[in-house]
């Protein structure tokens, strides 16, 4: 699968929106047996979507070096 070339500060923001949602469904399915399973999945979808935009982002790291590390962008996992 190839991406689309995307400018350092659009995968930036990208990553910190991904990372938002993961926070709010991780939240939303503390509690499993209440948890939406529309929800388990939303986020299950959303963390494979973080770990491609990590991968992505490590390949623009090996060439911008002056961009913070990923750590320093997210607050979820």
């Amino acid at each position: 699968m190839s991406m689309a070339e995307i400018d350092s500060a659009t995968l930036m923001m990208a990553i910190q929106a991904i990372d938002e949602v993961i926070g709010r469904l991780t939240e939303a399915t503390v509690d499993e047996d209440s948890a939406d399973p529309n929800d388990q999945v939303a986020l299950m979808d959303y963390r494979k979507a973080a770990r491609r935009l990590e991968d992505a982002y490590a390949k623009v790291c090996e060439v911008e070096l002056d961009l913070p590390p990923y750590d320093e962008l997210v607050n979820y996992d």
